[in-house]
């Protein structure tokens, strides 16, 4: 049952001070009840609040989103238009002197960002449009005295209070015909001028008695009899009246006519009583109406015989309990023998007569079926199977429809270009369409008694739709990190754009002037690509951060310590120095937080392979220092970039993907001064060698386990939730097998794993309370992953991995990733160190609600036949509502640094922009994903060597 919360709201509209200045903010005092009508205390709720120009259905102006704490007593208060809030529009530029502005209340006492709780929409009336007295003239009152007026000084420019005083300069002011001139004088003048134009009218114009006679104007009427005389005038004779009958209730007398009859207005309407009438029905003897019980009981005794059954034999309709008639078949039915019945080209449901065997028939749209007996065998229910969205370059489809126990089944195609079976009675044919068509088909199951039939959608998708990119830079060196994606894009409220990644100008031998490649967006063109790294020294894996101040933080390691650079965001005018207190530290992630976004935080791991090697430094001044700050005890060694850091305000929160260890959240909710930790995957053994058998059942059987693959990504919502996603992969004796390709999402309401221990003898799943979001998809709907052992590049993850993620206003969750892609289209065959399928950038959306869109696949035609990795998005979707994309395309599978250690080339770093719907509104059908692996078990031994 849907709870409902009551929300009792005081807008209070008390502006500080109307004559100081314009206020720019509303007082809002509201008590938040549940709906039992207690008070909600302490409780984090949302609200909502819209501003609506012209009436309530009006253009919205201005928009806020305030996530808000109850006091003990259920209440809490804001003003509206100032901060903290998430907004769309700017409340200073609401134009309250233009038209009525009304008010929409929405909220969410859950705190989900979901406002299905309305609660009206009022009228903002007179004390706000005191924010239009920015328009109107200042008037000082200051020394006003009894009497004064008014006067405009151009100097100051107000209106000043003061006296006034004029000579009189037309002719003396006594000597004017108007002095003497009385109010008495205006009102009478104004009762005859209200009578129009006197001498248009044939009033007197002049005051002289023309007859003589003051008097002989006034007359008297007079009658005698039917005589009418004029006192100074003639007589008329009237003419006599007509004598009138009185009719039944009427009663004449002299002039006065009386109703004698019906005196009563409201006889005409009269009902019966309806005291203790109820369950009665109103019925009428002809005269009067009466109240009449109803009928509670059967009269004649049985409470079926209303209920009757038409039949049918030959031409006799019978009806069960009547009578039978003989109908009329010739104008309904053909009469035809059993030649012509054949030589007949019939319509679904037509019906005939056979005069040859004496039976009435039915065509069914496959075979005649004879009506009014029971047919055997009825056939076998039809199963079309599954609906198909393929990927498929070939445009075949592999069905699979049921086995029929009785009858023979066969397929058709219902609507759709062209296309063929390769043998329409196979249950599991394959159908092959033409280009990116959409097809209906139809398996038919028939007997000589019945058919039976199922559709199906094949739709033949194109995989290479996705957005067109722009190529910002390119780099020699192709390893962009060892497992999860750095901060390396950043997106300004104004449009401008910043991105870093790891850049070699030439391929020189252990790339000696590796450093930050960095590009610039204006808000109209990007820089050129770089030439050279913005260090003097070799670095790598930069992170960029820009804080409230407008200052861009860069930051990498240079093999000793971690390197910072510093500049005005765009300008470019970098200065380089060494972060102290952090020797030997690898592999930095950064992010800003503070209310004023001018506290930037970085972790990093010491390179020694300890226990608890992870280490956190935040500066508060812009990168003058920085300072060592502890964290709870991680009781697990942290390699390098299998973490994430996210801040929001004074939130911070990192999650570290351990390998063969477990997958845990931090969070801090006061700028990293306290921590809590939540085991959000629980891997079985704490501190596990990887050098030994995992055996932990003892049965000598080793044992095979799924874990994260080092890959993923954190952030934190507008209302301050913590969301997570990583990748998974198998382990199994000192080897990794890169075919897991789940994606894992999980948020802080799932709460912590519990590891409950081993379920299965010789394969433990996931112990992680997240969900399965996006698995492997099968892009030819054959249900089979068609990528062969050793046909992908390594990247010491998964074949679904390097997930990156954003949120928007709504808190709808986005996330981009990398993935193998299915199908010989794909396979590039001469690749080193032999064929191996291209990996493609796939982006999906979770909606606010909990629900998960399809994937659909960013990568333009230009780009399918290259290595598409590494991407990241920038966090925040607000604004213009485009999410952000950066990675790195390649000429061929793998990469240079490790795994199948492909011959060096120069990649692209590629930016794309594209509008958050192309992700939320992809929701028509789903997407074929393989569960069940079938081949490609590739492992490999130990854990590629770790690049710095």
């Amino acid at each position: 049952m849907k709870k409902v919360f009551l929300l009792l709201i005081g807008l209070l509209m008390s502006l500080t001070s109307v004559f100081s200045q314009v206020p720019d903010a509303i007082n809002f005092q509201a008590i938040a009840r549940d709906e039992n009508g207690d008070v909600m205390a302490n409780t984090t709720i949302m609200i909502q609040l819209t501003i609506l120009d012209g009436g309530v259905s009006g253009t919205e102006v201005y928009r806020e989103i305030r996530s808000l704490v109850t006091n003990g007593y259920g209440s809490f208060s804001f003003q509206i238009g100032r901060e903290p809030f998430m907004s769309e529009g700017d409340f200073t530029l609401v134009e309250w002197e233009t038209g009525n502005k009304y008010m929409k209340v929405d909220y969410d006492p859950t705190a989900s960002l979901n406002f299905d709780l309305t609660l009206g929409t009022i009228e903002f009336v007179t004390v706000p449009y005191a924010f239009a007295a920015g328009a109107v003239s200042y008037i000082d009152m200051n020394g006003v005295q009894d009497g004064d007026i008014l006067v405009y000084n151009t100097v100051t420019g107000k209106f000043e209070p003061g006296n006034y005083s004029a000579t009189e300069t037309d002719p003396v002011f006594v000597n004017s015909p108007s002095y003497d001139i009385l109010n008495s004088d205006i009102t009478d003048w104004n009762t005859a001028f209200g009578w129009g134009n006197h001498e248009n009218a044939g009033y007197l114009t002049s005051f002289t008695e023309i007859d003589g006679s003051v008097t002989n104007e006034i007359q008297s009427l007079s009658i005698s009899g039917n005589d009418l005389s004029i006192s100074n005038g003639n007589t008329i004779t009237l003419p006599i009246g007509t004598n009138y009958t009185a009719g039944t209730g009427i009663s004449i007398s002299g002039n006065s006519i009386s109703n004698t009859g019906d005196l009563s207005n409201t006889n005409e309407i009269e009902l019966p009583t309806q005291t203790g009438n109820t369950g009665k029905f109103l019925s009428t003897n002809g005269t009067l109406p009466s109240w009449t019980t109803a009928l509670t009981s059967e009269v004649d005794g049985s409470v079926t015989n209303e209920l009757q059954t038409l039949s049918l034999t030959d031409n006799l309709l019978s009806i069960s309990n009547g009578n039978s008639v003989t109908l009329n078949l010739t104008d309904n039915f053909l009469f035809l023998t059993r030649d012509e019945m054949n030589a007949l080209t019939p319509e679904n449901g037509q019906v005939i007569y056979n005069t040859t065997d004496n039976i009435t028939l039915m065509w069914n749209g496959y075979n005649w079926i004879e009506l009014g007996v029971n047919c055997f065998p009825q056939p076998t229910t039809s199963n079309a199977g599954s609906d198909l969205f393929l990927w498929s370059t070939d445009f075949t489809a592999n069905l699979s429809a049921n086995l029929p126990e009785e009858g023979v089944g066969s397929w058709s195609v219902v609507s759709g270009s062209g296309g063929s079976f390769s043998n329409i009675n196979e249950p599991n044919a394959i159908f092959t369409g033409t280009s990116y068509n959409s097809y209906i088909l139809r398996w038919s199951i028939v007997t000589d008694c019945n058919v039976s039939y199922d559709d199906v959608v094949v739709e033949f998708i194109s995989p290479n739709s996705g957005p067109t990119g722009q190529i910002i830079g390119n780099t020699y060196y192709d390893l962009q990190t060892n497992n999860t994606t750095s901060e390396r894009i950043y997106v300004a409220p104004n449009g401008k754009i910043s991105m870093s990644w790891t850049f070699a100008p030439d391929n020189t031998a252990n790339f000696p002037n590796r450093g930050t490649g960095y590009a610039y967006y204006n808000g109209s063109s990007w820089t050129a690509s770089p030439t050279n790294r913005i260090e003097s020294l070799r670095t790598g894996w930069p992170t960029v951060s820009v804080t409230g101040a407008g200052n861009e933080i860069i930051v990498a390691h240079d093999g000793a310590n971690l390197i910072q650079n510093i500049s005005t965001f765009g300008a470019e005018n970098w200065v380089q120095s060494t972060i102290l207190n952090s020797s030997n530290f690898f592999w930095p992630r950064s992010a800003v937080c503070g209310t004023d976004n001018n506290t930037v935080n970085i972790i990093s791991v010491l390179s020694d392979g300890s226990l608890n090697n992870l280490r956190f430094l935040q500066t508060q001044d812009q990168g003058s220092t920085w300072n060592l700050l502890n964290l709870p005890t991680i009781n697990q060694s942290v390699g390098g970039d299998i973490y994430s850091i996210t801040a929001r305000g004074n939130t911070i929160a990192f999650v570290v993907f351990g390998f063969y260890g477990d997958v845990i959240m931090y969070k801090s909710i006061d700028n990293g001064v306290n921590w809590t930790t939540t085991i959000i995957n629980d891997f079985p053994v704490d501190n596990f060698d990887i050098n030994t058998t995992l055996d932990i059942d003892l049965n000598s059987v080793a044992d095979t386990l799924y874990t994260s693959d080092g890959s993923g990504d954190i952030l934190i919502d507008n209302s301050g939730m913590v969301h997570v996603v990583f990748s998974t992969r198998k382990y199994l004796n000192g080897g990794y097998n890169s075919n897991g390709g789940e994606l894992i999402y999980w948020n802080e309401n799932m709460g912590a794993a519990n590891f409950p221990g081993i379920t299965s003898p010789d394969f433990i799943g996931l112990n992680c309370t997240g969900e399965v979001f996006v698995t492997k998809p099968d892009l030819n709907g054959n249900g089979i992953w068609d990528v062969g052992e050793n046909e992908f590049g390594n990247y010491r993850n998964s074949v679904v991995s390097m997930p990156t993620m954003g949120c928007d206003v709504y808190n709808n969750i986005f996330v981009v990733y990398s993935a193998v892609m299915e199908g010989d289209y794909y396979l590039k065959t001469d690749a080193t160190p032999n064929p191996q399928h291209y990996r493609h950038i796939w982006g999906i959306a979770r909606k606010n609600n909990g629900t998960w869109c399809n994937p659909v696949n960013l990568i333009s035609a230009d780009e399918a036949l290259k290595e598409n990795v590494y991407p990241a998005i920038y966090h925040d979707i607000i604004g213009d509502n485009n999410i952000h994309l950066i990675y790195m395309n390649d000429n061929e599978p793998g990469i240079n640094l490790q795994g199948d250690e492909d011959p060096i080339n120069n990649n692209q770093i590629i930016y794309k922009r594209f509008q958050k719907t192309l992700l939320l509104n992809n929701t028509k059908s789903a997407i074929n994903t393989i569960t069940v692996e079938t081949n490609s078990e590739l492992f490999y031994n130990n854990l590629t060597e770790i690049k710095k």
